[in-house]
Formats: structure tokens, sequence, C-alpha cells
């Protein structure tokens, strides 16, 4: 590190409410890591298949003593693959994606919270943090090909009503008609009205049809 590299390292809750405020860029691509760190921290990507960039940075920056920021340009990455998941369009197959790492981050997130004294002190910053994680999926992805598909075509899909049954057993159906139907009481994407309310409200009612949710707040 240079002397003209300027230290962001902050205490916990600045990091936080920053991550909150989109201060820090959430792709993992620009940033460089020392291997050893990873492995003291056991950070590691958690194989979600949609925001698992997200993840991975929260988990750096809830565990790193230091980090610090540069301007220049080192390197172009090129965007557009289309056989990225985020970047299909036109099948139900990133629907399927999202709603398993929907359900997957709940549990990713416990990982993130591991061993750090300030989330036992603050724990609504956990409730604030997951709410990012999920919301960012569900605004992003869940909801939208939602809409684009409609509830029809997606209830009929096998791959669809598997990950329901995969998290919450007989109860699959059950989960997917909740949260389908508080899919249908959104407005369009692009709405000024567009807001989504994360999945903490969902789990108040979802949360005792499933040991996989069950405690969760």
């Amino acid at each position: 590190l240079d002397e003209e590299t300027p230290d962001f390292a902050g205490d916990m809750k600045s990091r936080m409410d920053g991550w909150l405020n989109h201060l820090y860029h959430w792709t993992s691509i620009g940033k460089l890591y020392r291997r050893a760190y990873l492995n003291a921290h056991q950070i590691r990507f958690q194989g979600l298949r949609i925001a698992e960039d997200q993840l991975f940075i929260l988990d750096n920056l809830v565990h790193a003593d230091v980090y610090v920021s540069q301007n220049k340009c080192l390197y172009i990455v090129r965007t557009g693959d289309v056989t990225s998941i985020t970047r299909e369009r036109k099948t139900p197959r990133v629907f399927v994606s999202a709603l398993q790492s929907l359900f997957a981050s709940l549990e990713c997130m416990d990982h993130v919270f591991r061993d750090v004294p300030f989330f036992e002190e603050y724990p609504e910053y956990k409730a604030k943090l997951t709410d990012f994680q999920v919301q960012t999926i569900e605004n992003e992805f869940c909801i939208p090909k939602y809409q684009e598909f409609g509830r029809e075509l997606l209830s009929k899909d096998e791959d669809v009503s598997k990950v329901f049954t995969s998290y919450f057993g007989n109860k699959g159906a059950f989960v997917e008609k909740t949260l389908f139907d508080s899919y249908d009481r959104k407005p369009a994407v692009g709405s000024n009205d567009y807001d989504g309310e994360g999945l903490y409200e969902k789990l108040k009612k979802l949360r005792e049809v499933s040991p996989y949710l069950r405690g969760r707040r």
C-alpha cells in the first residue's frame, strides 16, 4: 500500500451503515484479497445462484481489519455474458434460481454474522442486513420475473414446485401460495410505488411451517 492510498477502515457501525446506503460496490471484481486472510476467516462464495457476490463482499466487510480503496483503473471487465443466470431473461430458470437464493440467503447470513460481537450488541443490524440481502433478490429478480411470466405459468412449473418442496416439505404448496399472493399485491416494476417489503413480514407467517426457517425473526 502506498502512502497516497486512503485508509477507510472504520468502526463496524459505520461500515454497516455504509453498506446499507450503497457506499460499497457489491461486485467481487475490481478487488484483491489476501488468501491467508480469506482462509483465516473461512470466507468463501456460498453457492448462491444470485446475489452471491453481494454476500461475499459483505462477509469481507464484516471481518476485515483494514481495507483500502483507490480510483485508478487497473483493468477492464467485459460484461454481457448471455450464459449468465442473471442475464438469462427469456425462461423461468432465473426465477427458480432467485427462489433458491432467496431461501438459502437466510442461512448464509448466519455465516456472515458468526462470532462477531457487534451483532450481539446490535441485533437490529442483523435484521437490516438480512432484509437488504433478500430485498435485492426479491426486487431485482423474484418479483420482476414473477410479473413477467405470471402466476399461472410459474405455478405449473415443476422446477418452481421443487424449490418450495425442498425447503418446506409438505408445506411447500402453502408457502408458495403465501409468497405468490404477496407478489400479486406488488405494483408493476418501475412504478413509483414499487417498494419490496423484504422477507421478514412473510417469515412471520411462514417460519412455523419449516424447521429451516423456525426461529428466524
